[in-house]
């Protein structure tokens, strides 16, 4: 019980997350966010709490796609800021799948919300593969 009230006391906020001023950080801190987030539906599932999985999901695919706001906001080409979105690519696989390990221990009742979480980080990973892999802007 204790440790689940300190754990609490540490999980990163995604409005936390979208405060920070400084763009860099605020793509590791909202890759951290959802790795959190991710841990702690893994423990919610286990616990068998629905309804704090399906929050603690959607917090995984916001942050994501969070990150990848932010490397928009940037400003730059993906192909020209790979420093940035590489890693980002990296560690929203990793992500993606622990996602898929959840998906596959799941019950059939909760995979749906699994599922969702899923497509919503494989579209931000696409999207990053998709911008590093392109051709150079000119100029």
């Amino acid at each position: 019980m204790f440790s689940l009230v300190l754990f609490s006391l540490f999980a990163i906020d995604l409005d936390a997350v979208k405060a920070e001023p400084v763009l860099e950080k605020r793509v590791v801190r909202a890759l951290d966010c959802a790795q959190e987030s991710l841990t702690e539906a893994r423990k919610h599932y286990e616990a068998g709490e629905d309804a704090a999985l399906k929050k603690s999901l959607a917090q995984v695919a916001d942050a994501s796609e969070c990150a990848l706001a932010t490397l928009e906001e940037m400003g730059k080409h993906p192909s020209r800021n790979v420093r940035h979105y590489k890693p980002t690519e990296m560690r929203l696989r990793e992500i993606l799948r622990r996602l898929v390990t959840l998906r596959n221990d799941a019950g059939l009742e909760v995979r749906p919300l699994v599922e969702q979480c899923e497509k919503r980080v494989e579209a931000v990973h696409d999207k990053l593969l998709d911008g590093v892999m392109s051709r150079k802007p000119r100029g």
